[in-house]
């Protein structure tokens, strides 16, 4: 059984319709520059010449690594089995989580929802390798998620026979050679004898296609999950109300809470500090009667926190920061698998000493002496 895997192709959110450039060519677009005639690979005045209007985004691969690895450590809290692709994607091994989270549906749902909430545009496509699913997913952009849906390898290997060539970014000599066999779609490429398109393309592409169909083995080195957690977000505009905050700080939740699913650890402290322009950064602690890495429960904590803050300055950025861990290697479930319901009473004590102080609420403790 081979297992599925998801690449997410992530570009950053902007005013649409937008576009990405390197060297005043579109490396990917918007749905709705894509519907004003807009491709990757089109020249940038060709593009302004089709949308006016055209919001246009330097690429900055320093900045897009960064957000990837941010992004990795989020989906730490959906699989273990995370990897980092070279073209600037994710790869997730996602079989053993389907049962854990309700199915192909609703993991894709949550994905998608979770991706937005950070602040990106995924394009996801699923296969049973990785190299079909990223070829996949590099194709239209634009497209519907469900259209990207191959769970077997025969309903891959169709799937990336209707893919054209430009979709794969190719050399330009080895594109140039294909095209001179009148091949333009990968389905033409198969039809060619694999001996002889070896000796005539090189045989690295003739083993490109092999792993994409299954044949061969692509093994992914997995991404390794930093030691401690630190993650900064630049805000949008300068915020003066703390409460506007928790939208934007909810990213990092997500984000940390990911990177302790996979250490299988949970944090009974971190720490959010709030960027100012020309003065030093304001901390704001956060404090839990027990370990966790609740998403929910932190946001909660943080709401109270931040409902009752008055901010000394305009804040410009957020950094959350988390470095003392504890094991907590399972979640609690009913004792039929029902989800637990209501408020316990850690929860409670959290919201109380986020709202009234550390030093105003007391709680009773056990205490054994020996006779």
């Amino acid at each position: 059984l081979r297992l599925p895997l998801l690449s997410l192709e992530v570009f950053p959110q902007r005013t649409p319709p937008s576009a990405v450039i390197a060297r005043e060519r579109v490396v990917a677009c918007d749905a709705g520059a894509a519907a004003g005639g807009v491709v990757a690979g089109m020249r940038l005045a060709d593009a302004w010449a089709l949308h006016p209007a055209l919001n246009v985004i330097e690429r900055d691969p320093a900045r897009e690594l960064k957000q990837l690895e941010a992004l990795a450590c989020w989906a730490g809290g959906l699989t273990s089995e995370v990897s980092l692709d070279a073209s600037g994607a994710l790869l997730l091994e996602i079989a053993g989580s389907l049962r854990l989270f309700g199915g192909l549906p609703s993991l894709l749902g949550r994905i998608a929802r979770e991706i937005a909430a950070q602040g990106h545009v995924a394009c996801m496509a699923l296969a049973p390798t990785p190299r079909a699913a990223l070829w996949l997913a590099g194709h239209d952009p634009a497209g519907a998620t469900e259209n990207h849906r191959h769970a077997t390898q025969a309903e891959a290997n169709e799937a990336l026979a209707r893919l054209p060539l430009a979709a794969l970014e190719l050399p330009v000599e080895i594109a140039a050679r294909l095209h001179g066999f009148g091949a333009y779609y990968l389905g033409d490429v198969l039809r060619l004898p694999r001996a002889g398109l070896s000796r005539r393309v090189g045989p690295a592409f003739v083993t490109l296609l092999a792993q994409a169909l299954g044949e061969l083995p692509d093994p992914r080195p997995r991404f390794v999950f930093p030691e401690t957690f630190r993650e900064r977000l630049e805000l949008p505009g300068r915020v003066e109300e703390a409460s506007r905050l928790l939208f934007a700080a909810q990213r990092l939740l997500l984000q940390l809470c990911g990177w302790l699913n996979a250490r299988g650890s949970g944090i009974l402290q971190c720490r959010l500090l709030l960027e100012h322009d020309g003065k030093p950064a304001s901390p704001l602690e956060l404090s839990l009667s027990s370990a966790t890495r609740d998403v929910d429960r932190l946001g909660r904590v943080l709401r109270e926190r931040l409902e009752r803050l008055t901010l000394p300055a305009q804040v410009l950025a957020l950094v959350l920061e988390a470095d003392a861990c504890e094991a907590l290697p399972g979640r609690a479930a009913g004792l039929f698998g029902e989800a637990a319901s209501g408020e316990g009473v850690p929860q409670l004590i959290e919201r109380l000493q986020a709202r009234l102080g550390d030093g105003e609420v007391a709680g009773a403790h056990q205490h054994q002496h020996a006779v």
